[in-house]
């Protein structure tokens, strides 16, 4: 992505770059997913088993990451990554439980990155060329939706060139219409979540929490059912 195009949400991801041997043997930490987000500026491990713990100022798991990124006007700069220390990362965590913390200690090679989006664009044909997944619509991870918009686009795109081998442009010209407000759609709300949800501070996450406790699970349901039903018909 064009790193001028690219849109900071002003917080950190931070990926080991190598999980090397074994991982504690422990049935919590079997489905593990090697890479850390940042919450309220707090990185959290995600994985099935990561809980989120509200307060009246923040959701979070663990503890912040202090040092920041240097301001620079460099679009390359900014989007770069930026190596930590084990120690950093230990710190990140240092409110996490022990067998949790335990998988720090497998990572080597860590770095910082800033977490980005872009803003939803139409283009995404030219002639026989086409984009798809985070090319055509990278989106923030708050949704956990990135890769399964990518499979959804594969799904479309396969089906319209099965069904029309030889209009290849107006099938991809199809597959387009097709995908781009249902992909817009979650990138502008991923966004919103990180906002409203995960990232609020104050009378925001009062407001947050009063929404969350008033919202039954049928309600909830129901609110998400557009992005967890079938995209096809």
């Amino acid at each position: 992505m064009d790193a001028a195009l690219q849109r900071s949400n002003g917080r950190l991801a931070v990926p080991a770059i190598e999980i090397p041997g074994a991982l504690p043997d422990h049935r919590d930490l079997r489905a593990v997913v090697a890479e850390f987000f940042c919450l309220h500026n707090r990185l959290v491990r995600v994985s099935p088993h990561t809980t989120i713990e509200e307060s009246d100022d923040h959701v979070s798991t663990s503890s912040s990451l202090r040092k920041q990124r240097p301001i620079t006007t460099d679009p390359a700069e900014a989007f770069a990554a930026r190596p930590v220390t084990h120690d950093e990362v230990l710190e990140g965590f240092r409110d996490v439980h022990p067998r949790a913390k335990a998988i720090i200690h497998h990572g080597k090679d860590w770095k910082a990155w800033v977490t980005c989006d872009r803003d939803p664009i139409e283009r995404w044909v030219d002639g026989r060329a086409v984009l798809l997944g985070d090319a055509a619509h990278p989106m923030l991870q708050y949704f956990a939706q990135g890769a399964c918009m990518a499979l959804e686009d594969a799904v479309w795109l396969a089906e319209l060139l099965g069904d029309t081998p030889d209009a290849v442009e107006q099938a991809l010209e199809k597959y387009r219409q097709v995908r781009l407000l249902r992909t817009a759609r979650v990138q502008l709300q991923a966004r919103e979540l990180g906002t409203h949800v995960y990232h609020p501070a104050g009378v925001h996450a009062l407001l947050r929490n009063q929404f969350m406790r008033e919202t039954s699970l049928e309600q909830f349901c129901d609110r998400l059912a557009w992005l967890y039903g079938s995209p096809f018909p």
